[in-house]
């Protein structure tokens, strides 16, 4: 219960702007910006382009940290794993905390906000944190086709580590191209907030099972028929997903590697897609070291550093009380054809010269 106040309390004080009070509120409807359909009741607002699904912004009480599920490619295939929200027929079962795309990390004043899930056993919870977002603090703009939010770092006691001010902005830069621009500020509410050096951060995204690469080791899969995560068994069917990053590498190579950007492609139902996400020159560490597993996880981290090259000094950073830290990253996603390198830097070098603050 005094957690429970102690998030409402915060929440008001935090609270950024308003969204009307009903569901299904419909935003934007042009062909030149997103549209924006906010549900109050089961809290989630579905962004669209052309009356088309990109994605769906989460933010239930449920969720250990605001999430976006699904994530659809312009052609209306979902490239987001379903599991553990929705999961699909011959779906890895690892990780409940990868769920769709997301945005914390491992090792906040040691406290794990990254790994968080319902399956953590209550006598272990207090080595996780949650993540908040104010639904009074939600504003939509369908000008500039913007989801303005504020969220709290939480402990188990509900004591407040960080305040997180987003902007998202979401366009379709082409029939073929969607993209979400994020952009992040990170304010210390108490008198030091250490980030150490985790491998398990930032901005992530868990993929479909095509985008995975075939791994020669047995996996738990689902059975939607039988409603439960099948025996360990060893199949890559339908798996053909393939990184490639700024600097040059490909495949399992990039990981823990740093690049400015890293793209994932694959074939899935007929469409030959690219997911790629773009870390940004004034974000701290960049260019950034790349959590991209074969089995599907996808993220850039700013903060880990030693976690991935035992050569480099332990990284280590602290913002005192009041003191921000801002971040910026990209994600696109491409139908009917693969980006290629020249594709992605040009539109990361159009991302970091968009002048915004």
């Amino acid at each position: 219960m005094i957690n429970v106040i102690l998030i409402i309390f915060y929440s008001t004080i935090l609270a950024a702007g308003t969204m009307p009070n009903a569901s299904d509120t419909v935003y934007g409807l042009n062909n030149t910006s997103a549209e924006f359909r906010q549900d109050t009741v089961l809290k989630k607002i579905d962004i669209l382009f052309n009356s088309r699904l990109f994605t769906t912004f989460r933010y239930a009480d449920t969720l250990e940290k605001p999430v976006f599920f699904p994530v659809y490619a312009p052609s209306g295939v979902a490239v987001t794993r379903g599991y553990p929200i929705d999961p699909k027929q011959g779906e890895r079962t690892d990780h409940p905390h990868h769920t769709g795309l997301w945005f914390n990390y491992g090792d906040v004043n040691g406290i794990d906000f990254w790994n968080n899930s319902r399956a953590i056993p209550a006598e272990r919870r207090c080595s996780y944190g949650k993540i908040i977002c104010s639904q009074n603090s939600i504003f939509v703009n369908r000008e500039d086709g913007s989801l303005q939010m504020v969220s709290l770092w939480i402990d188990c006691n509900g004591g407040v580590l960080l305040e997180e001010k987003t902007i998202y902005r979401f366009a379709p830069e082409s029939p073929q191209v969607y993209s979400m621009k994020r952009y992040t500020r990170l304010t210390a509410l108490t008198d030091s907030v250490v980030f150490g050096d985790s491998k398990e951060g930032m901005l992530g995204i868990r993929v479909a099972r095509s985008f995975e690469m075939p791994i020669a080791k047995p996996a738990v899969l689902y059975d939607t028929i039988l409603g439960i995560k099948g025996e360990p068994r060893i199949d890559s069917t339908g798996v053909n997903g393939r990184y490639t990053g700024s600097n040059g590498l490909s495949g399992k190579a990039v990981w823990g590697t740093r690049n400015s950007w890293i793209t994932l492609s694959a074939e899935k139902e007929g469409d030959f897609i690219s997911i790629a996400m773009a870390d940004h020159p004034e974000n701290h560490g960049f260019p950034s070291y790349w959590h991209a597993r074969d089995y599907g996880l996808f993220s850039v981290n700013n903060f880990g550093v030693r976690t991935y090259d035992p050569q480099q000094a332990e990284a280590r950073l602290v913002l005192k009380k009041d003191e921000s830290i801002t971040f910026r990253h990209l994600l696109l996603v491409k139908s009917g054809g693969f980006l290629s390198d020249e594709e992605m830097e040009e539109h990361a070098r159009k991302f970091w010269n968009d002048g915004q603050k």
